[in-house]
């Protein structure tokens, strides 16, 4: 039996109960929840910062960056 629908409708429960339309936002909740970032963090600063990869937490993080999976960005650091 193949699993992986189900599998992805889970995880988009998980990370996105409310079923919130903006990925932005879901991911700037994860990250309050998680003590990533302040209640004033806004889904505009977490767009600039994804755009310069300059974050206000770790995004290696493992809760944070499962904040980021959960919302449907890919974060991995390369270490040469």
């Amino acid at each position: 039996m193949d699993t992986r629908v189900l599998e992805a409708l889970y995880r988009l429960q998980q990370a996105n109960p409310n079923l919130v339309t903006d990925s932005r936002l879901v991911a700037v909740q994860c990250l309050k929840r998680e003590g990533a970032v302040g209640a004033d963090y806004a889904a505009e600063e977490f767009q600039r910062d994804w755009s310069t990869h300059e974050f206000p937490f770790d995004p290696d993080h493992a809760a944070y960056n499962d904040c980021l999976y959960g919302a449907g960005y890919a974060y991995f650091t390369v270490n040469e």
